[in-house]
């Protein structure tokens, strides 16, 4: 059996690396863009707000490539140009396309027929905890699968600061000079009042005019390990806190965890979207505070300088079973940061004191700097980047100089 199996992986190795070869030596076009999201299966984040905007503003044929028969059929009512990744159309306009665009890295498209060409990948967040390569318990089949994949790709990141160079760059085997200076498209959305247009509707009714408290937490074990709402939270003072600071509490949980839900029915000032059609990043535009545990998406919100809580229920269970984090709680200084619920609860009460939290806006400050460099962008990064893939495509690209950013990242 060992014998055999052997074989069948050799075969299978074999197979695949004489299929890349072949789509090595088929002509691109080179008017020819591909986007995709999460695994293929979404149609949202830093790729789509760019393939949004290279739509209309740009010269180049733009597609939306999906593994999701559902999205497909739903976008191509929308008239959105669009890919089914198990169609033959698909599958040679991969073959095709000079670029593709995406934010797993390169598990958004079948990179079987991807070779030759280029790969920018978008990322879906920053540089919080190790992911990639540098995870302690990967897996060596798909490290091997990874490095499979990326051969052949002129394959590009994007970085708005050195910081995220130095972590990220180890984690995907990707040199500084492979990273693209700018901010992430999606980081637009916060300051951009037209991208958010026609998203999330049930929040502005949610909020009215009260303050939006936002629980946006990271994933347990890719949704295996079960979040429930009523123990990480005591709902009962929950309740009585927004009651009395005039606030509403809403929880959004990764989309790992869709299919929980709790029983919210006693509790009118607290809301679990999590199995809704929520955009985050203009949930994130929405929210006046946000309580996150080990999620990177507060690094986005900290380009817009509003309060942050840190609160890791499970902090050592965490650390321990899941992945380590490049900012030890004992060391944030950006936020308020609690490992149980009676620190959390006290932690709100001292913020309404001061909505602002002035006393944590220097640290604030100090963490936004690690991820935003003083010179980058902030809602114009969509316009950067196309013209960044003009510049790649025509050969006019010149990799940016990462050591002028070496003295501005005071925690490296």
């Amino acid at each position: 059996m060992a014998f055999l199996r052997r074989v069948r992986h050799f075969l299978g190795d074999t197979y695949r690396s004489v299929l890349k070869s072949i789509v090595g030596v088929i002509p691109k076009n080179k008017r020819l863009i591909l986007f995709s999201a999460w695994f293929g299966e979404k149609y949202s984040d830093n790729s789509k707000f760019l393939f949004d905007y290279m739509r209309e503003n740009s010269c180049y044929t733009v597609y939306w490539y999906t593994k999701n028969r559902s999205l497909y059929e739903e976008l191509t009512k929308k008239h959105i140009p669009v890919l089914y990744a198990k169609s033959w159309k698909a599958i040679w306009y991969q073959c095709r396309a000079i670029m593709c665009v995406s934010t797993v890295q390169t598990s958004d498209f079948n990179c079987l027929f991807l070779n030759n060409c280029y790969y920018l990948d978008l990322g879906h967040g920053f540089p919080g905890k190790p992911t990639g390569l540098m995870q302690p318990t990967v897996n060596k089949n798909w490290v091997k699968w990874f490095q499979f994949t990326k051969k052949g790709l002129r394959y590009y990141e994007t970085a708005a600061s050195y910081f995220t160079v130095v972590y990220t760059g180890p984690c995907y085997d990707v040199q500084p000079d492979h990273f693209v200076f700018s901010n992430k498209p999606r980081i637009d959305v916060l300051f951009d009042k037209e991208l958010r247009k026609g998203f999330n509707a049930s929040i502005d009714k949610i909020k009215s005019n009260k303050r939006l408290i936002t629980y946006l937490p990271t994933h347990r074990s890719c949704g295996k390990k079960v979040m429930d709402i009523s123990k990480i939270f005591d709902l009962n003072s929950l309740q009585l806190f927004c009651e009395q600071t005039d606030s509403v509490f809403l929880i959004k949980k990764h989309f790992y965890h869709n299919s929980e839900s709790t029983d919210l029915i006693k509790y009118p000032n607290i809301f679990d979207v999590t199995s809704e059609e929520i955009d985050t990043e203009v949930l994130l535009a929405q929210s006046d505070v946000l309580v996150t545990d080990f999620s990177s998406c507060f690094i986005d919100f900290l380009a817009l300088n509003r309060p942050i809580l840190f609160y890791a229920y499970d902090y050592d269970d965490y650390m321990a079973n899941e992945r380590d984090y490049y900012w030890k709680y004992d060391m944030i200084d950006g936020g308020y940061t609690s490992k149980d619920y009676r620190d959390f609860l006290l932690s709100l009460f001292e913020l309404s004191k001061d909505w602002k939290d002035t006393i944590h806006n220097n640290g604030r400050l100090e963490m936004r700097r690690m991820y935003f460099d003083d010179d980058v962008e902030m809602g114009t990064s969509r316009e950067k980047l196309c013209h960044v893939i003009d510049q790649m495509i025509n050969g006019s690209y010149e990799p940016y100089d990462w050591s002028t950013k070496k003295n501005q990242s005071a925690l490296l």
